[in-house]
């Protein structure tokens, strides 16, 4: 190879790693990356309030919104995510005290971390993209009375609802298999919940210290040991014909026949 090929290939691969490493820009309310044709948010500078997160900004998809970029931003009261975003990342909106509304985009598929964490959230709506639910996702949200989870999450993390004292609705999606060491540790005023057939394991102290007078499976009985339900001392766990491995207790808690 000549010595002006090799000059011009090398300016070349230059040239491509130049492109492909990421670029920070400044937009309108945010400190943005973009790398390999997105964008991600990783700061917001804005005045707060309302707050629409586009599906593109400088025509480039919006696809991620880093950790920290609304961390304990006082102003924020309500946010819109856009549905290029696939995900969330850790601390995200963490103690967003003020936040009390939040819509989902269609192609979110990661929550991390803590991501929304001491929020004023009142209702929340996983949308089916998601496939992942984070550590302690929504823990201490005090304000959230009701939670609805996609039918793509395949895991509730640990303490991803713990201590969200108004909690009173659930609906975990169909596609659960696993809900956390305590997800819904003193949720106090939760006071049944359903359990999809496909939950195979329930990890420790899961529901204990709440308010819970019926727990209702679809299916045979999961992994669990007798902390699960602890100081729920009102709780009848319930359970459907033809399904197995039930017996006179689960988890420290009576059984009975579901009769639907």
């Amino acid at each position: 190879m000549g010595r002006q090929t090799k000059m011009k290939t090398m300016k070349r691969l230059a040239l491509f790693l130049l492109l492909a490493l990421p670029i920070v820009m400044q937009a309108q309310d945010y400190t943005c990356t973009t790398n390999n044709g997105a964008l991600t948010i990783n700061h917001y500078t804005g005045a707060g309030g309302v707050v629409v997160i586009p599906d593109t900004i400088n025509a480039l998809p919006v696809t991620r919104i880093e950790g920290l970029a609304f961390f304990r931003n006082p102003s924020l009261t309500s946010i819109s995510i856009g549905n290029n975003v696939a995900s969330i990342g850790n601390f995200a909106f963490h103690e967003c005290f003020n936040l009390a509304e939040i819509s989902i985009g269609t192609n979110l598929a990661f929550i991390e971390k803590n991501a929304f964490g001491f929020c004023g959230i009142t209702n929340v709506a996983i949308p089916n993209s998601v496939t992942n639910i984070g550590d302690y996702v929504f823990a201490h949200c005090h304000n959230l009375t009701n939670v609805k989870i996609g039918n793509h999450v395949t895991r509730i993390g640990t303490e991803a609802f713990t201590l969200c004292s108004n909690l009173k609705n659930v609906i975990i999606g169909n596609s659960v298999k696993s809900i956390g060491a305590k997800a819904f540790y003193a949720c106090t005023n939760l006071t049944s919940i359903i359990i999809p057939t496909g939950v195979t394991n329930i990890e420790h102290g899961a529901f204990s210290s709440c308010s819970l007078i019926g727990i209702y499976f679809e299916g045979n009985t999961p992994i669990a040991d007798s902390s699960i339900f602890s100081y729920d001392t009102n709780l009848t766990v319930y359970y459907l014909p033809d399904t197995t491995g039930w017996g006179a207790t689960f988890g420290g808690r009576p059984t009975a026949l579901w009769k639907q």
